[in-house]
C-alpha cells in the first residue's frame, strides 16, 4: 500500500501535466477567434508546466524525506532489537533461575509432612519470584520491536502464564491453602511450565534460530532439568500442561 502511494504520487503531477496541457490546448483552439493568436499557446503552456515542475519538485523533495525518515526508524528498530536481543539470553537465564526456585519451594511444602510449617519456612522465598526491572525491560523491548509474530506472542505467553502462576503462589501465601494435593502439584508444575516455555526463547535469543522453537519443550523434562528427578507424582499434572502449550502456543 504504501509503495503503490509513493508510486501515485510521483506520477501525479505528471499526469496532471499532460492533462491540463491538453485541456488548454482544446479551450484555447476553440476561444481564440483568429490563427494570429495562437502565438500565444506556447506562453500558456510555458506558465503552466512551470507551475507544475515546481509542484512536482516540491513533492518529490517530500518523498525523499519521507522515505529517509522511515528508513531511519526502521534502522533505529533494528539497532534497538538487536541491543535487546543481546540482553535476552541473561534474562531468560534469570527467568529460568526464578521458575526453578518456583517449583523446588512449592515441591518442598507438597512433599512436606506439615505442610503449613513448611509454607511459613519458604514464604519468604516464595515472594522473591517476582521479576526483576531489568527482565521486564528486556521483554518489553522485544514486544516493542520485533517484527516476528512467533517471538512476540511466545514473550506475551511467558508473561501472561507467569502472572497466573505468581498470583497463584501469591493466594497460597495468602491464604496458607495447603491440603488439596492436586492443587499443590499444580503450583509446582506450573512453574515447569514456566521453565519450558522459557526455553524455547533460548535459540533465539543466541542466534541460532530465527524464531522460537518447540522442537524440546516438554514439561517433563523441564522437571528433571530442575531437578525432579521422580516425577510420577506430577504425571498428570505434567500431560495437563503440555496440552495447555499444545492449545495455547
Amino acid at each position: 500500500m504504501r509503495t503503490f502511494f509513493y508510486r501515485f504520487i510521483s506520477n501525479f503531477p505528471f499526469g496532471v501535466f499532460i492533462g491540463v496541457e491538453a485541456t488548454l490546448l482544446f479551450v484555447w483552439a476553440l476561444s481564440l477567434p483568429g490563427a494570429e493568436h495562437l502565438s500565444l499557446i506556447p506562453a500558456y503552456i510555458f506558465v503552466s508546466a512551470t507551475t507544475l515542475l515546481a509542484s512536482s519538485v516540491a513533492i518529490a523533495g517530500v518523498l525523499t524525506t519521507l522515505q529517509q525518515n522511515e528508513e531511519n526508524r526502521r534502522l533505529e528498530r533494528a539497532r534497538k532489537l538487536s541491543s535487546a536481543r543481546a540482553f535476552l539470553p541473561p534474562a531468560l537465564s534469570n527467568f529460568c533461575g526464578i521458575a526453578q526456585n518456583g517449583v523446588r519451594r512449592l515441591r518442598t511444602v507438597y512433599e512436606a509432612q506439615n505442610r503449613r510449617n513448611a509454607l511459613n519456612n519458604a514464604e519468604l522465598e516464595l515472594s522473591r519470584l517476582s521479576l526483576p526491572d531489568e527482565v521486564v525491560t528486556v521483554f518489553r523491548d522485544i514486544l516493542e520491536y520485533t517484527d516476528d509474530e512467533g517471538v512476540s506472542k511466545r514473550v506475551q505467553m511467558l508473561l501472561r502464564e507467569y502472572q497466573i502462576q505468581y498470583a497463584r503462589v501469591q493466594s497460597l501465601i495468602r491464604d496458607a491453602n495447603v491440603s488439596q494435593d492436586s492443587y499443590l502439584r499444580q503450583l509446582v508444575v506450573g512453574w515447569a511450565y514456566l521453565y519450558a516455555i522459557t526455553g524455547t526463547l533460548f535459540e533465539y535469543s543466541r542466534n541460532e534460530h530465527h524464531t522460537v522453537n518447540d522442537d524440546d519443550f516438554s514439561v517433563g523434562s523441564a522437571m528433571r532439568l530442575i531437578g525432579v528427578i521422580n516425577d510420577d507424582h506430577y504425571s498428570e499434572e505434567i500431560g495437563l500442561y503440555d496440552r495447555t502449550f499444545d492449545r495455547r502456543r
